[in-house]
């Protein structure tokens, strides 16, 4: 994400709707990755709960991946 739109609330507002969607379709579980330079992005899958299962190289970039089991409503 471009530095200026960083820090306004963006990514909570759509890993919200992610969920909520994947609730709506009845999914157990979501997996979501992001490489160990977007830390932000790391940061905001923590807050939120995710848990860090996996770590792989890929073309040169390291990816972290993340699983959070959800509620159905």
């Amino acid at each position: 994400m471009i530095k200026e739109h960083q820090q306004n609330g963006y990514g909570q507002i759509i890993l919200n709707a992610l969920e909520n969607s994947a609730k709506d379709k009845g999914y157990k579980t979501l997996i979501l990755d992001t490489t160990v330079q977007q830390v932000p992005a790391q940061k905001l899958f923590q807050k939120n709960e995710y848990i860090e299962t996996n770590r792989k190289i890929s073309e040169e970039l390291e990816i972290i991946f993340y699983k959070k089991d959800i509620k159905i409503k």
